[in-house]
């Protein structure tokens, strides 16, 4: 059985959930882009409908949304978040999210809006009926600052599972063919950490206060990759 875990407001927090049996959950480029809408949009106090509907109403398709959901400019109308989203991270079967809660039953709230909202899109989509998810999001506690950081570079990492499926035995062997590959990952806010710009789903704040510039974040990430992989002492959630 789970270990419930009581949500306090201004703590980090290690988010998770993959399919159901492990199956995909991400189908191609659309699905991702909705699920990144959703990031973006259920990210308020405010109520929203269904993003689907919206945008099948408005003959609009989720491709065409790709600048949009990236984009950096402010919106039009400044929401209320419920949490802030320090990083993703989007695989086909799964996800990981690192929040922080800014409101009481921040993240649950979030959390049942993003599952809730991605499932009722993907169940339209595909004409499928039943659960999307093996079961509610999973969470775990970040307790340090040491841990924050670790928990940001294997997040942001984790798509190298793609590249090299032993590199978390064997380190990674070519960094820069790595490096390359973790830059042109659309569906990790690792770009995001790359760019000066700001984004509309990602709160880079703790980046100033973790690391003294993009080239100490890289290294870091590095050290991780290519040596002798530290246990997350807890903070995995797979």
């Amino acid at each position: 059985m789970r270990r419930k875990i009581q949500f306090a407001q201004h703590h980090f927090y290690h988010i998770y959930n993959r399919g159901v049996d492990k199956r995909k959950i991400f189908l191609d480029d659309v699905d991702y882009l909705r699920f990144l809408q959703g990031l973006k949009d259920f990210n308020d106090i405010k109520i929203i409908g269904s993003i689907y509907l919206k945008k099948t109403r408005e003959k609009i398709n989720f491709r065409s949304l790709a600048p949009k959901v990236f984009r950096s400019e402010a919106p039009k109308n400044p929401k209320e978040p419920l949490v802030k989203i320090l990083c993703y991270c989007l695989m086909s079967n799964h996800f990981h999210l690192l929040l922080e809660p800014l409101t009481e039953n921040g993240i649950s709230g979030f959390m049942q809006r993003l599952g809730t909202g991605y499932a009722n899109y993907f169940n339209l989509r595909y004409e499928r009926t039943g659960g999307l998810f093996e079961g509610p999001f999973r969470a775990v506690l970040v307790e340090r600052d040491s841990q924050l950081m670790h928990l940001l570079r294997y997040i942001h990492l984790n798509v190298l599972d793609l590249l090299e499926f032993n590199w978390r035995e064997e380190g990674i062997k070519d960094w820069e063919r790595a490096e390359e590959f973790l830059k042109n990952y659309r569906w990790s806010s690792h770009p995001v950490y790359l760019s000066e710009s700001d984004s509309q789903i990602i709160d880079k704040g703790i980046f100033s206060e973790l690391f003294s510039d993009r080239k100490s974040y890289q290294d870091f990430l590095k050290d991780w990759a290519v040596k002798d992989l530290p246990s997350l002492n807890g903070l995995s959630l797979e």
